[in-house]
């Protein structure tokens, strides 16, 4: 597994020097950016990026034509310099402000799906496939014996046309209302073939708020199979309670790296942290650690 850092555009020159194989970097910015200059990327591995949406716009406003706006202007110039994987976090952008009672009576695009978590995972395919027609063409021929073999083979055909992949994250209800349980969250977007990332933290803040499973002092084997129930396409990483750089020892974590090794996980971490950027000297190091004793 690669280690990464979530940092500003400005400390990306020095997360090379501080250890990282590479940068996250925000996707609006790179979005918003008039003219598009890509030299402002030489010389940096930005494989993945972050906060896909900018703050203020919901994807329950105007949807797909917001976040297919935003992609069809971010998808080209992450592709320009290399980007693997663009998280869509956003917990303020796609909370939903509607009881299941509004939820049954909003019209379509949103229905027939049965859940605010369903729709977005289908306004998000939608979107994708308006951006990349060749995928459409591909997923028009797409013919199975069952629904589960359809759906796999969904999920191998998007990952063969979209890139970047974009990989929503799930969060924590203090952030958001959908895509707080990680493993369903992966599950209902896997149902339109689209990938996820899984954030150590925010699984970890989900299990303190519910309880510890009976206030156990480390998650079980059982909670990561179950939030991680296969391979994510990224992973970010910070510690419980305070989300800073974790240690070697970090046994809270240990959990979440066994799980991704069980899944042969080949992908990235990225340490997303609130340890300012200064203070991170030696944290790839022991996050390598970590991973490695895992």
């Amino acid at each position: 597994m690669e280690v990464g850092v979530c940092c500003s555009l400005e400390n990306a020159r020095r997360a090379a020097n501080l250890g990282f194989d590479y940068v996250e970097l925000s996707a609006s910015e790179m979005a918003a950016m008039d003219p598009w200059d890509p030299s402002v990327y030489d010389g940096l591995n930005v494989k993945a990026l972050n906060l896909l949406l900018p703050g203020g716009v919901s994807v329950w406003t105007l949807p797909p034509a917001v976040v297919v706006a935003q992609l069809k202007r971010l998808i080209p110039r992450a592709t320009q310099i290399g980007v693997e994987v663009a998280v869509f976090g956003g917990g303020g952008q796609r909370r939903h402000e509607f009881s299941p009672e509004v939820w049954a009576e909003r019209p379509n695009p949103y229905r027939p799906c049965s859940t605010p978590e369903s729709a977005f995972g289908k306004l998000l395919f939608l979107g994708l496939c308006e951006i990349f027609e060749e995928g459409f063409d591909v997923l028009l021929s797409l013919a199975a014996p069952t629904p589960e073999d359809f759906h796999a083979e969904l999920r191998n055909s998007v990952r063969s046309w979209m890139s970047p992949l974009i990989a929503p994250e799930g969060l924590n209800r203090s952030e958001t209302n959908l895509g707080t349980d990680t493993g369903s969250f992966a599950a209902t977007l896997a149902y339109y073939g689209i990938p996820y990332t899984a954030d150590a933290y925010h699984i970890l803040k989900e299990w303190d708020f519910d309880g510890r499973e009976g206030e156990r002092d480390v998650p079980t084997a059982e909670f990561w199979e179950t939030q991680i129930p296969f391979a994510p396409v990224h992973a970010h990483i910070a510690d419980l309670p305070d989300r800073h750089a974790p240690t070697e020892d970090d046994v809270m974590l240990q959990g979440f790296f066994r799980r991704l090794k069980e899944l042969d996980y080949q992908g990235g971490v990225s340490l997303e942290v609130r340890t300012p950027f200064e203070e991170l000297t030696g944290a790839a190091d022991r996050l390598r650690t970590l991973i490695d004793h895992s």
